[in-house]
């Protein structure tokens, strides 16, 4: 099922990216652990389902306004019964803030491991405001070298259906690789790019960092 708002599926490409990069983290770790691939926009699952294919759990952040997204959580966990897949319902920007207020202590789902993204796949809102927090703070989220693929950031961007799509998100790949957040990337024309984290966005993170000071004061853990 294709939802309305377009997807992965026919796009064999951006899935192999997402395999590949998966794939690519799973060599530089220790046998038996297992990349975490986080992404914003799970939509109907399409990119979820690449990299839980290629052996992630996954850590996704979608407003959940769509049956589609309940319907491919439900589908995904079924078929994945070993992994982990893990959605947070909700603004993005919020439920990652969210997360990041509590620092170290951040751990991954059924695991001590610390929760670091191997993986990134930007999809979720698409005016600049919400692509470029998506994509400044799954920085903070993302382990050093992190691959991050943003889409709809070029020519095939579901333009047809809604003129514009392109836009925020390219502003804001634009914007990160600018402030030197991004290592050198690659484009497709299937409408995504491909780069590393080079850096976490230190403005952002102190913005966090005083939120979590107050808590902290409250006696909040």
């Amino acid at each position: 099922f294709e939802t309305r708002v377009g997807g992965s599926l026919d796009k064999p490409r951006k899935q192999k990216a997402i395999r590949d990069a998966v794939a690519a983290a799973a060599a530089r770790m220790a046998p038996g652990d297992r990349p975490l691939h986080c992404e914003t926009g799970f939509n109907a699952g399409y990119s979820a389902s690449a990299a839980l294919s290629a052996g992630a759990d996954v850590m996704a952040f979608d407003v959940g306004h769509l049956a589609a997204v309940h319907v491919g959580l439900d589908f995904l966990r079924r078929s994945f019964p070993g992994q982990s897949l893990e959605l947070h319902v909700g603004d993005s920007c919020k439920s990652l803030a969210g997360l990041l207020e509590f620092g170290s202590r951040l751990r991954r789902p059924g695991s001590l491991r610390p929760l670091e993204c191997d993986v990134v796949f930007v999809d979720g809102g698409h005016d600049f405001e919400p692509a470029d927090c998506d994509v400044r703070l799954l920085s903070a989220l993302a382990r050093e070298n992190a691959t991050v693929i943003v889409d709809d950031v070029n020519a095939d961007c579901e333009t047809v259906h809604r003129p514009g799509l392109c836009d925020g998100p390219l502003l804001a790949w634009r914007a990160a690789a600018a402030d030197g957040l991004l290592g050198d990337g690659v484009c497709d024309d299937e409408g995504f790019c491909v780069a590393t984290y080079a850096a976490r966005d230190a403005s952002m993170l102190a913005s966090i960092a005083e939120r979590r000071a107050v808590l902290d004061e409250l006696g909040f853990e």
